[in-house]
């Protein structure tokens, strides 16, 4: 083992800046080792030891010395390193690629920094990092994710890890491929999440995440192809780190049920209360397509009002009525007679979209002209520049209902109802590619209304002081929804739905869109049973 460690030894002088520093507390660090359990013939590897936080809450849960590996960057020994056979000096993304050593238990708080912040060898060793067949690891990342990569990389099968992550884990769109595919090759995946920060850090002011990941599948597709798509995922969300260390060992091996696996007598009935539901999920990106609308890059020019379409004499076959303020929608459905009642609003709601076969109009013609040569309009702007004709904004070519990325309420669906209607890129567009009715489209938007996804909204999103929530389309495609199990009369519960959403009655929303679910029940846990007599 000695020698194998010394592959992919570098002395590289790296300098941590200190706010990318973050030391484990020692009661999360012990829960973290609780989470995991141990045997005597695991092997353990710890690849940032630092200070040595997670060694010592080794040492005292009974794991001998001989059982954990250990590496860390800096080259100067530490006290606690008595604890494990440690490994000074190492540079661990470069040493995962060479080692030929792989370990039952992996356990980490890694580094903190981006990666276009490494120097040179540590950054092209992080970017050649592939794990789990396909997630790769890029230049626009960060070290914790490629340490996270490479550590699965390491694990035999049925091993298990604990990593304690930013919350970013939740949203950065880096470490989206492995967010989408961990749970496939993993039996079960536990996201323990803390609201307050963990550290004292410099600039560390959000919460943090501890991602436990149980029991890697064997890797080969003809393996994965017999297994069930995806893994149970367990998520907790605590206020402080000391409900969060409850948290973890509540979670602990010797506290839970072995195997799933219920062997019934004949003539006994479950009791109700031990039968837990398990909700078979997929992401909203699969089933729903979710983007911007139509980038004008200078939205001075391209929208009018009718007011300006007059004065201008532009005619309306020069036009594209759009939606582009989130206050736009206003229902469930948005039809003509919505549309003209803001048109008459004097809402923006024209967008400048001249066919060839108008371009000799003279008010068309005009308008061109002022703004190519008169700088009514930024021709010079990237997103006007690149494209040809520069006066005709690209717009999304399937459109079944716009929402908006910023809302009090959470993005909710209004779904078009009148023809030619388009949205500006203020605004998301939807479209429903495997949707034959309404009422299939309705039972889908119903999904993105329900308390467990309002739930995983409020994780997601960016806070804005006058209490707004913002998602960008990146984070809204991750969202897992439960696939809905009817769909008649979809579309009545979907306007009660937003009715009550836009009344302020969120609650009765969830509510609504709860009780259309039917999820699948499955027993997860030996049940208590009770015998007839």
């Amino acid at each position: 083992m000695k020698n194998d460690s010394k592959r992919g030894r570098r002395k590289i002088a790296l300098r941590v800046p200190s706010s990318c520093k973050v030391y484990t507390p020692p009661e999360l660090a012990a829960a973290m080792v609780q989470a995991l359990g141990n045997s005597r013939s695991d092997r353990w590897l710890e690849p940032c030891v630092g200070a040595g936080a997670l060694l010592q809450a080794l040492s005292q849960s009974g794991v001998h010395r001989k059982q954990i590996t250990g590496l860390d960057l800096d080259p100067k020994e530490q006290s606690l390193d008595r604890l494990a056979t440690v490994y000074r000096g190492v540079e661990f993304l470069s040493w995962s690629a060479s080692t030929n050593l792989r370990f039952d238990k992996i356990i980490a708080n890694p580094p903190y920094i981006a990666i276009e912040r490494l120097q040179q060898p540590v950054r092209r060793a992080a970017c050649k990092i592939t794990a789990l067949q396909d997630v790769k690891v890029t230049a626009g990342g960060n070290t914790w994710y490629a340490f996270l990569c490479a550590a699965i990389n390491l694990l035999r099968p049925s091993g298990d890890l604990c990593f304690l992550l930013p919350a970013a884990w939740d949203f950065a769109n880096y470490a989206a491929p492995l967010r989408q595919k961990i749970s496939q090759h993993f039996e079960q995946i536990e996201v323990h999440r803390s609201r307050t920060p963990l550290f004292h850090a410099e600039r560390i002011q959000d919460g943090a995440v501890v991602l436990v990941a149980r029991r890697l599948r064997e890797s080969t597709d003809e393996s994965l192809a017999r297994l069930p798509q995806a893994g149970v995922t367990v998520r907790k969300e605590y206020q402080a780190m000391q409900q969060l260390v409850r948290g973890l060992a509540e979670r602990s091996p010797s506290k839970q049920p072995r195997s799933p696996d219920i062997n019934l007598r004949p003539g006994t009935i479950l009791k109700p209360s031990a039968i837990r539901k398990i909700v078979e999920t997929e992401q909203l990106g699969k089933v729903v397509s979710i983007g911007l609308g139509g980038v004008t890059g200078d939205a001075k020019f391209f929208l009018l009002s009718e007011k300006q379409r007059l004065q201008l004499q532009l005619p309306l076959e020069s036009l594209r009525p759009v939606v582009t303020r989130a206050k736009h929608l206003t229902s469930s459905t948005i039809t003509k007679d919505a549309w003209e009642k803001l048109r008459n609003a004097e809402e923006r709601v024209w967008l400048f979209d001249p066919t060839p076969a108008l371009l000799q109009h003279p008010a068309v013609r005009s308008y061109i002209t002022k703004g190519e040569k008169e700088g009514a309009c930024n021709i010079r702007s990237h997103k006007i520049s690149i494209r040809s004709p520069w006066y005709r904004t690209p717009l999304p070519p399937h459109i079944d209902g716009f929402l908006s990325g910023m809302s009090k309420f959470g993005p909710w669906i209004s779904f078009r109802k009148m023809k030619r209607l388009a949205a500006t890129n203020t605004l998301y567009v939807v479209y429903f590619p495997n949707c034959k009715s309404d009422d299939e489209r309705a039972a889908l938007a119903l999904c993105l209304l329900t308390s467990r996804v309002s739930e995983q909204l409020e994780r997601i999103g960016r806070r804005y002081a006058d209490g707004l929530l913002k998602f960008e389309p990146g984070d809204l495609r991750d969202i897992r929804i439960e696939p809905p199990a009817k769909t008649a009369g979809a579309g009545q519960e979907y306007r009660r739905c937003i009715a009550a959403l836009l009344a302020g009655e969120i609650k009765v929303a969830h509510n609504i869109a709860d009780t259309w679910q039917d999820p699948r029940r499955s027993i997860t846990r030996k049940p208590k049973l009770i015998r007839k007599r």
